[in-house]
């Protein structure tokens, strides 16, 4: 609503500093920064409120998403190799009937 209202003035900025005739591309430019900054200059008192809602939202619970890799020693390269051979798999077994579902496609179809 901010940049609706201030539209004009920000038209007139920018007129005032480029000739658009010449230099549509850098009156563009220009207004777009302007338009950029104001948003910025907008939300900047509303960081900590914002940060407390987001905080609240999304609770900091850490959950272990990889079954194989989160054991495995970087000194043994072919444990490593295999454990992500593993890891691999695993994540493909959970990401494959997910994307199958989300495309609407029957999962017989595929796996027979």
């Amino acid at each position: 609503m901010v940049a609706l209202l201030a539209m004009p003035v920000l038209v007139y900025i920018v007129l005032q500093l480029v000739d658009i005739k010449n230099d549509a591309v850098i009156g563009l430019a220009l207004f777009h920064t302007i338009f950029n900054l104001l948003g910025v200059l907008i939300f900047i008192p509303f960081i900590p409120v914002l940060a407390r809602v987001l905080i609240k939202i999304f609770l900091d619970i850490k959950t272990e998403v990889t079954l194989f890799v989160n054991n495995t020693t970087t000194d043994i390269a072919e444990a490593a190799i295999s454990d992500m051979k593993k890891e691999t798999l695993h994540l493909v077994s959970k990401v494959l009937p997910f994307n199958l579902s989300v495309l609407r496609i029957d999962e017989k179809i595929v796996f027979s």
